[in-house]
C-alpha cells in the first residue's frame, strides 16, 4: 500500500516536473522569437506558456500585446478584428487575476483603446470611457509606468482632435466634454519620454501634439531625434518612416 502512494507521488511530481520544462521551454522561444521581431512565432509559445500556466501576469500581458500588435498590421478586417477581440480576452484575464497590478490595468487601457478604433456607437464610447479609466489606475498604482502616460497623451490627443460632431457625441455620451488639450498630450507624453527615451511610438505621437498644438518647430525637432532612435520592436522602421514622412510634409 505504501509503495503504491509512494509511486503514485512520484508520477505527480515527474507530471509537474514536465510541465515546468515545458512552460519555461515554451516562454524561453517565446522571448527569442520576440527578440528577433517574429511576432507571430512568439505569440504562439506565449499561448502555449498560457495553456500551462494560464495565471501568468507576464505571459497573459504578451500574448495581450502581441495579438494587438499583430492585429493592427493585419489586412484582412476580420482576422484583424478577431485578433483585437482575443488581446481583449487576454487583458481581461490579467486584469481578473491581477486587479492592483498597473501592468494589467495599463494592457487593458492599450486593447480598448485598440477596440474603440474598429467599434463604433455605444461600444467606442463606451471604450474611450474605460481607457481612461484603467490609465488612472495604472498611474495611481505605479506614477512611473511610461506606457500608461503614453496612453494618457494618446486620449488627450485624440480627444482633443474631434470635429465638432464627434465632440457633441462625446458630452451626450458622457454627460459633458472632458477637460482635454494638446497641452495635456504634450504634457503625458513628455511624461512617458522622460521614463522610456528610446520608446519610438511616443515620439511620433509627441511629435503630432506638438504639431497640432501649433508648436511646428518643436514638433520637426521631434521628428529628427526619432530618425536617430535604435530600432527595438517590429513596428520601429515604420514608425520611423511615418516620422520621415510627416518631417518632409512639415518642411
Amino acid at each position: 500500500m505504501h509503495k503504491r502512494w509512494l509511486l503514485f507521488f512520484i508520477s505527480i511530481i515527474q507530471l509537474l516536473n514536465s510541465f515546468a520544462q515545458s512552460y519555461d521551454s515554451a516562454c524561453l522561444k517565446a522571448a527569442q522569437y520576440e527578440s528577433q521581431f517574429n511576432e507571430k512565432l512568439a505569440l504562439y509559445y506565449y499561448k502555449q506558456a498560457s495553456v500551462i500556466d494560464p495565471k501568468n501576469l507576464d505571459v497573459l500581458y504578451k500574448c495581450a500585446d502581441l495579438c494587438q500588435r499583430i492585429g493592427s498590421r493585419e489586412k484582412d478586417e476580420k482576422r484583424k478584428l478577431q485578433l483585437i477581440d482575443e488581446a481583449f480576452s487576454f487583458a481581461k484575464s490579467a486584469y481578473k487575476y491581477f486587479p492592483h497590478s498597473d501592468k494589467s490595468c495599463v494592457i487593458m487601457s492599450i486593447v480598448l483603446g485598440n477596440l474603440a478604433l474598429y467599434k463604433s456607437g455605444s461600444e467606442r464610447m463606451n471604450a474611450v470611457k474605460e481607457v481612461k479609466k484603467y490609465t488612472d489606475k495604472a498611474l495611481g498604482i505605479n506614477a512611473q509606468n511610461y506606457l500608461a502616460w503614453h496612453v494618457l497623451g494618446r486620449w488627450y490627443f485624440e480627444l482633443s482632435n474631434l470635429n465638432f460632431i464627434q465632440k457633441s457625441a462625446i458630452k451626450l455620451f458622457l454627460g459633458g466634454m472632458p477637460d482635454v488639450s494638446f497641452s495635456k498630450a504634450i504634457y503625458a507624453y513628455e511624461k512617458s519620454n522622460s521614463l522610456k527615451p528610446n520608446f519610438c511610438l511616443n515620439y511620433l505621437q509627441l511629435a503630432k501634439a506638438y504639431y497640432a498644438n501649433n508648436q511646428k518647430e518643436k514638433a520637426k525637432s521631434i521628428l529628427y531625434q526619432l530618425s536617430k532612435l535604435p530600432i527595438s520592436s517590429l513596428a520601429d522602421k515604420d514608425l520611423k518612416n511615418q516620422g520621415l514622412t510627416l518631417l518632409k510634409e512639415w518642411n
